[in-house]
């Protein structure tokens, strides 16, 4: 019985999203492109609200083409007569069954790996829409998520496998806006003598679909300085190894620090101080830098993709929180799939995009664009920081 009252027939589901008691959302259709084709309820709880809803529309006397009852006119029908009256029934909705103890309880596993959900959504113009939300389930074992010491975050890897089901367009526009001109995207700036890369600054738009089903890009910019990144790491080892580095004023250097040690100055006034020049963790921040330099256009392309798809609402997730414990330890991520019901409209106006033709876009098709830039010091380093802080040697 309960089975039974979490379904709705087409009809029944086109009732109460009229008026409002329901939407697209709130069920999964089951059986789809079949004649026994149903919508089933996502919690029994919205199938209480929903059967309700229906309860409450039939005894307001509203013409609805419901399936399997008869549709109900203004005012109450005559008994027939040498009858006596019908006692009125009262229609109670079904006792809430008790959610699985995954569901609920803290910490747990809410979905199976791969999980799907579908839905429908209407784009006006007699449009319809058919979205698929799939569950991911991300793992440190297999490098999807590594810990920021701020949060668990998702890696670029990870971000690629989980749009390779959203399906959102990564696109290069042609130029990019640097020290108030029009300039070709990306920026690339090396040092004059040794030709090492001193700034990458380069942009990429996230095409697809938000959850309302309007066309949505993310235009991100990312300024990527090698330099600022190897200062970063350098305070990230002060605060980690004292023994190893320490931030000093620089006024208060002395010949020796000047002498035996590697002194990188942050701001005016401040300077990290590294003892142990020789200590591997210094070493590894020393390879690091050197290869940032080399090939930080590369690096920055990765971080701005990355940024995209964070902010996408295809994906836009950016920390995560694992559930699990041992080796079941993952970060359970949504991911929708719009599918385009018109897929030539949809390349034509990646197309533009591309190109750079924004006007010609704004007089062929409402897009709605969020524009981001992350500064150098904002930019995250995707330097993984191990759970356990390995020893001074």
């Amino acid at each position: 019985m309960a089975e039974t009252q979490n379904r709705f027939t087409y009809a029944e589901m086109q009732a109460l999203i009229k008026h409002k008691a329901a939407t697209w959302g709130d069920v999964i259709v089951r059986d789809k492109g079949t004649p026994d084709a149903y919508w089933e309820a996502n919690t029994p709880e919205t199938a209480i609200k929903m059967r309700e809803g229906l309860v409450k529309l039939n005894i307001g006397g509203e013409q609805l083409p419901l399936s399997g009852k008869p549709e109900v006119k203004p005012g109450k029908p005559e008994p027939p007569k040498n009858q006596p009256p019908k006692a009125q029934v009262e229609v109670k909705p079904p006792a809430p069954e008790k959610p699985a103890p995954t569901r609920t309880e803290p910490g747990k596993s809410q979905y199976k790996p791969g999980e799907e959900f579908h839905s429908i959504i209407s784009l006006g113009n007699n449009q319809q829409m058919n979205v698929t939300k799939k569950i991911f389930h991300l793992t440190l074992d297999d490098k999807q998520i590594y810990d920021a010491r701020n949060g668990f975050k998702i890696t670029h890897e990870a971000y690629i496998t989980m749009n390779q089901f959203a399906g959102v367009r990564i696109l290069k526009p042609p130029t990019l806006a640097f020290d108030g001109k029009e300039v070709s995207n990306p920026v690339v700036i090396r040092d004059s003598k040794k030709q090492y890369i001193e700034l990458v600054v380069i942009r990429k738009i996230a095409f697809g679909r938000a959850l309302n089903g309007n066309f949505f890009g993310v235009d991100q910019t990312v300024s990527y300085i090698p330099r600022s990144m190897f200062q970063l790491d350098l305070l990230n080892l002060a605060s980690r190894f004292p023994g190893i580095a320490t931030v000093k004023a620089t006024a208060s250097l002395t010949d020796e620090d000047k002498t035996t040690c590697f002194i990188e100055e942050l701001i005016e006034g401040l300077s990290v101080v590294v003892m142990q020049v020789n200590h591997r963790e210094f070493i590894s921040r020393i390879n690091i830098l050197k290869e940032n330099q080399i090939w930080g256009d590369r690096k920055a392309e990765t971080i701005c993709e990355r940024n995209c798809l964070r902010k996408h609402p295809s994906i836009g997730v950016s920390s995560v929180r694992l559930v699990g414990t041992g080796s079941s330890t993952h970060a359970e991520v949504p991911v929708y799939r719009f599918e385009e019901p018109d897929r030539e409209r949809f390349e034509a106006i990646a197309g533009m995009i591309q190109d750079g033709r924004m006007e010609d876009l704004k007089n062929f098709e409402k897009v709605d664009i969020s524009k981001h830039l992350d500064q150098a010091d904002t930019v995250e380093s995707d330097t993984e920081i191990p759970t356990q802080i390995p020893t001074e040697e």
